[in-house]
């Protein structure tokens, strides 16, 4: 009887260590609840070691308060910023718990660093960006960039230390304010085989993409975009996230905080999963022959 009792209760404890050693809590905070938000949560739910409690922000913030109160009274380990609206409302409301954030750019360039702030760019590397044109556009030589030096400059570091490892020579154009970008568009492509957009506040405005697309008609220079957005709208080509790869590289994150490690001791990382978006019918205008490969690779193809 003794023997029986003994062996019910190991596996009784078998079956619940797991269980105690997932014990882990995630406070998540989305930006809004839209589809690339839910993408990336569910993907950070499927990696991360633990309970996740979701909490949406709603436009004129009536909720701060409320969503607040449930982070604070809640045991969780890390709280999870998912964009940057998300991000921006967490760095003025939490200093104490770790924060991991996914789908936002550089938070350099909005002032949102922290030494409880860690997370993954919704953009890829430069480095993958540079490649991707060299796949699309193999006699490209010269990339033309316009950057306004806001935030950590982490992007135009990056860009230049891949360019040399992969044959491209970068024109860089400092551009300050918006107006400085537009009035430098046309003088940046007069130099350039391709122009690069880059995750930067000031030039990648709507009114400075707005600005390189009437000149990338007009002189035949494509534009490797931020987004699929862009593509649908005229640009040549861009990266797409893979948005729930995104949340996952996230919960690895999040797992190691809970773990114990600070967020202090990860580097930002880059998107590390994402795919090629081409607009055929812009690459045709501009006399463009994407090869095959390439086509038949891309996640997104606009004819």
């Amino acid at each position: 009887m003794k023997n029986s009792v003994y062996t019910l209760s190991l596996l009784l404890l078998i079956l619940i260590l797991p269980g105690l050693a997932q014990a882990e809590l995630a406070c998540a905070v989305l930006s809004s609840d839209i589809r690339p938000y839910k993408e990336a949560m569910e993907g950070f739910k499927q990696s991360f070691n633990g309970k996740v409690e979701e909490q949406v922000l709603i436009e004129d913030l009536a909720r701060a308060g409320e969503i607040m109160e449930a982070i604070k009274k809640s045991s969780c380990n890390v709280v999870v910023a998912m964009g940057s609206n998300a991000l921006k409302f967490l760095k003025l409301r939490e200093q104490h718990k770790p924060i991991v954030f996914a789908m936002t750019l550089s938070p350099a360039t909005e002032g949102l660093e922290g030494r409880n702030i860690t997370g993954v760019f919704l953009d890829a590397s430069p480095r993958a960006a540079l490649l991707s044109i060299k796949r699309i556009l193999p006699s490209a030589a010269k990339v033309g960039v316009l950057y306004s030096g806001s935030g950590d400059g982490y992007y135009m570091n990056e860009a230049k230390q891949a360019a040399a490892g992969v044959g491209i020579t970068l024109v860089a154009v400092p551009s300050a304010t918006t107006g400085d970008a537009i009035r430098n568009v046309s003088s940046v492509m007069e130099r350039s085989d391709v122009l690069l957009m880059i995750p930067d506040q000031v030039t990648s405005s709507e009114g400075v993409f707005e600005a390189m697309l009437a000149a990338s008609l007009k002189r035949g220079v494509p534009i490797f975009a931020l987004s699929q957005k862009h593509v649908s709208e005229g640009a040549l080509a861009a990266l797409s996230t893979d948005y729930k790869d995104n949340g996952r590289q996230a919960a690895e994150m999040a797992n190691r905080i809970a773990s114990g490690a600070a967020p202090s001791s990860m580097p930002y990382a880059p998107a590390r999963k994402s795919g090629i978006v081409i607009n055929l019918k812009a690459a045709k205008r501009m006399g463009i022959v994407i090869p095959s490969q390439v086509v038949a690779e891309a996640v997104e193809v606009y004819r």
